[in-house]
């Protein structure tokens, strides 16, 4: 009976680290540079900086993170502007991101370089 409870528990615990391990699983994969369709690149780096490049220099730089299973950004432009950016990950592999732009409400899936 002690050994059924102990493992209960620790089910339970195990199960309430999944969402995190998640998050944290979502973080390491998009690490990386990603190729949208129009040649345009973004730059997820491991510190959390975010890079986007479209041309030959960077156009906006700021922070990103996984909550919740989202991809979260936020991002000055060369303008001046700030974007703060959420959207929903589907998946995450080797090679491919897909995402649900919230803001746009679209599939996006962008390829790793």
């Amino acid at each position: 009976m002690k050994t059924m409870l102990t493992l209960s528990v620790l089910g339970l615990l195990l199960m309430g680290c999944t969402k995190d391990g998640s998050d944290a699983s979502n973080y390491r994969r998009a690490v990386g540079v990603w190729v949208g369709k129009m040649k345009w690149e973004t730059e997820l780096r491991s510190n959390g900086v975010a890079v986007y490049i479209d041309g030959p220099a960077e156009d906006a730089k700021g922070t990103w993170l996984v909550k919740g299973g989202y991809l979260i950004t936020d991002m000055k432009w060369d303008d001046g502007s700030r974007v703060v950016d959420s959207n929903k990950i589907f998946s995450v592999s080797e090679n491919t991101l897909v995402v649900l732009s919230m803001g746009e409400n679209k599939r996006i899936t962008l390829q790793r370089r």
